[in-house]
């Protein structure tokens, strides 16, 4: 889904990954393994399943992005993509 959301926007992806601890601390997610298990099973009884992805990718000028997105997948089908912060290098 994120592939095909920044491909639209004629950006090349070279990576998706999860955010790493100083990343999660920085935008709240939840950084201790035990908490990111609470929501994880959380969002399988309400069926709503939240993930925070940074994703790397270069725009047409070959300009290196970072961008950090929010998605919340309820029931297989994505319910809300939400960009909250981006850096160009």
């Amino acid at each position: 889904m994120i592939h095909d959301h920044y491909s639209a926007q004629n950006l090349i992806i070279e990576s998706i990954s999860k955010l790493n601890t100083i990343e999660r601390l920085k935008y709240g997610d939840p950084p201790i393994g035990i908490y990111r298990i609470y929501n994880y099973c959380l969002g399988i009884f309400s069926g709503k399943t939240e993930y925070t992805r940074k994703i790397e990718a270069i725009d047409s000028k070959n300009n290196e992005l970072t961008k950090y997105v929010e998605l919340e997948i309820s029931k297989k089908k994505l319910t809300r993509f939400n960009e909250f912060d981006s850096y160009d290098l």
